[in-house]
C-alpha cells in the first residue's frame, strides 16, 4: 500500500500553489479543507467524469494536479479500482452493500488513506469476457456493445470515448447513444451477466451448496420439466387470446409474460417517453424492472414510480 499524507495534514492555503479566487470557490462549495481534499480524491479517481470536460470547472483539474504533485493522493490506486464499482452501481443499484471498497462514495478520507487495493487486472478481465460473450449471444446490438465499452474506462485502449464520439462512429444521435447505454445495463442485469468480483465467505459457500442441492432434486422432478416446456411454449406463441393473463393468474405473475406495448398503459407522454429512452418498451419489461431502477431514469421520481405500479396492478 503506498502511502499519502492525510487530509488533516493540509492546514493553510499556502500548502497548495493555488490562486485566491479558485480558494475561494473551493471554501464556498467543500466548505473546510477536509472537504476540499476529499474532492480533489474523488475527482482524481472518477474516470467516468460524468459531466463532459467543457463543464467541469478548471479549479477541479488545477486541485487534483496540486494534491498529486504535494502527495495527497495515492498512486497505487489505478481508475480500474473504482471504476468496476461504478459499472456495479449502475447495474445493481443499491442491491450490493458489499462493493463498497469498489466505490469512492463509501470511502471517507481516513478509509481512503487505509485502504488496501484490490487487484482488480483478473476483476476487469472476467468482466470483459463475460460481457464479450454476451454480445457474441447476440443479447447486445453493436451499438449497445460500443456503447458500454467506449464510455465505461474498464478498457485502457478505448477510454476516453464520449457519447458525441459513438455517435459520430455509428452516424446516429445522441439520443441514441443514450438509450443504447440504458438498454445495455438493462440486459447486463437482466442475463445476470456480470460476475461476482467479491468472493464469498465460508457461509455462503455452504448455502450456495445447499440450494445447488435443493435445485437438482427439484429439477429431476418430471412435473417440473413439463412446466418448464410449456412456458417455452407459451413464451414462443405470437397470438395469444386477450383473456388468457386472467387464466394464469393462479400459476405465476402474467405480466412477466406480457408483450404489448406499454402505449396500453396510458401513461403520461413524458413519462412513457422516458421509459422508451431506457430499453423498456413492453409490459414485461416494465414488470420486471425494479423500482429502484426505474427511479433512476433520467427525471422520473418515487412518485411516478408509485403512479407505475398502482396501474400495472390495476391492469387486467
Amino acid at each position: 500500500m503506498a502511502k499519502c499524507k492525510k487530509a488533516a495534514e493540509l492546514k493553510s492555503t499556502s500548502d497548495l500553489k493555488l490562486s485566491k479566487r479558485q480558494w475561494s470557490y473551493l471554501f464556498k462549495k467543500y466548505k473546510d479543507f477536509p472537504g476540499i481534499v476529499y474532492a480533489g480524491r474523488k475527482f482524481a479517481h472518477n474516470p467516468m467524469r460524468e459531466l463532459p470536460a467543457s463543464q467541469v470547472p478548471l479549479t477541479l483539474y488545477e486541485l487534483e494536479k496540486q494534491l498529486s504533485l504535494n502527495g495527497y493522493i495515492r498512486s497505487d490506486i489505478n481508475d480500474c479500482t473504482f471504476a468496476i464499482g461504478a459499472l456495479y452501481k449502475k447495474v445493481y443499484g443499491l442491491e450490493c452493500p458489499e462493493l463498497f471498497p469498489y466505490s469512492f462514495d463509501c470511502l471517507d478520507n481516513e478509509s481512503y488513506e487505509t485502504f488496501e487495493n484490490p487487484g482488480d487486472e483478473s476483476a476487469r478481465i472476467r468482466i470483459s469476457d463475460a460481457i464479450r460473450k454476451t454480445c457474441i449471444n447476440h443479447y447486445f446490438t453493436q451499438l449497445e456493445y460500443e456503447t458500454l465499452i467506449g464510455i465505461c474506462p474498464l478498457w485502457p485502449n478505448v477510454h476516453g470515448e464520449t457519447y458525441r464520439e459513438i455517435a459520430g462512429t455509428f452516424h446516429c444521435t445522441l439520443e441514441s447513444v443514450r438509450a443504447a447505454e440504458c438498454r445495455a445495463i438493462q440486459k447486463l442485469r437482466q442475463y445476470a451477466t456480470l460476475p461476482a468480483i467479491m468472493p464469498p465467505n465460508e457461509d455462503q459457500k455452504c448455502e450456495l451448496a445447499e440450494i445447488i442441492t435443493k435445485l437438482k432434486k427439484i429439477c429431476e422432478d418430471p412435473k417440473i420439466k413439463e412446466r418448464d416446456i410449456l412456458v417455452g411454449k407459451l413464451m414462443s406463441m405470437k397470438n395469444r387470446p386477450l383473456d388468457y393473463p386472467d387464466n394464469l393468474k393462479r400459476y405465476f405473475n402474467p405480466q412477466a409474460f406480457d408483450t404489448r406495448d406499454i402505449d396500453c398503459l396510458n401513461l403520461d407522454i413524458m413519462i412513457e417517453n422516458r421509459l422508451r429512452a431506457a430499453g423498456i418498451q413492453t409490459i414485461s419489461d416494465l414488470a420486471l424492472t425494479p423500482d429502484y431502477c426505474l427511479e433512476n431514469i433520467n427525471h422520473l421520481n418515487e412518485d411516478d414510480t408509485r403512479l407505475i405500479r398502482s396501474i400495472l396492478k390495476n391492469l387486467h
